[in-house]
């Protein structure tokens, strides 16, 4: 199985490049072969291509999509969110534990951060204030489950059939 974020995962399958278990169609094969030069799976990711910042684990891409710092825009920096190797460790060993007990799934925790990453990012445009001056540390948002929020609501939200007649039929 492939991981994606959530939202490109969702883009992928409508277009046709993924199957619902994420899982890449013929169309989408002939492009990873494109991007990568061949068809690669390595426990269950993409091969990254050479000099690609992305990690081969499901928590290093936690760990590098979590904002490093507070600094957004033209707001300068004032503190820390994701520290060295000592808080990576430790925030590791949450992280599994809580992948481990079940309680939530990588999908789960990387829709959440990108939830509470976008609403920061426009929020503080909006409010023009820095709403990342706000966010708790990676450990401490592992730890006191702020990613509950985002689940639930995700979880809340209607399902709508887009297979039904009514969203089949010619507009005239």
């Amino acid at each position: 199985m492939y991981t994606f974020k959530p939202i490109i995962a969702g883009k992928l399958i409508k277009g046709g490049y993924l199957d619902v278990e994420h899982q890449p169609t013929e169309k989408g094969g002939i492009l990873i072969e494109k991007l990568f030069g061949q068809l690669t799976k390595q426990k269950g990711f993409v091969k990254p291509a050479p000099g690609s910042r992305y990690k081969k684990s499901p928590f290093m891409e936690f760990w590098t999509t979590y904002p490093k710092t507070n600094k957004y825009l033209h707001y300068p920096f004032t503190r820390t969110l994701r520290a060295g190797t000592k808080d990576r460790d430790k925030t590791k060993k949450l992280y599994l534990e809580l992948i481990k007990k079940g309680e939530v799934t990588h999908l789960d925790l990387m829709y959440a951060l990108n939830a509470e990453i976008e609403m920061r990012q426009k929020q503080t445009i909006i409010k023009k204030d820095n709403q990342f001056t706000y966010m708790k540390g990676i450990y401490s948002w592992l730890l006191n489950g702020y990613y509950e929020a985002w689940i639930s609501i995700r979880d809340e939200q209607p399902q709508v059939d887009t297979n039904n007649d009514f969203y089949n039929q010619d507009i005239k």
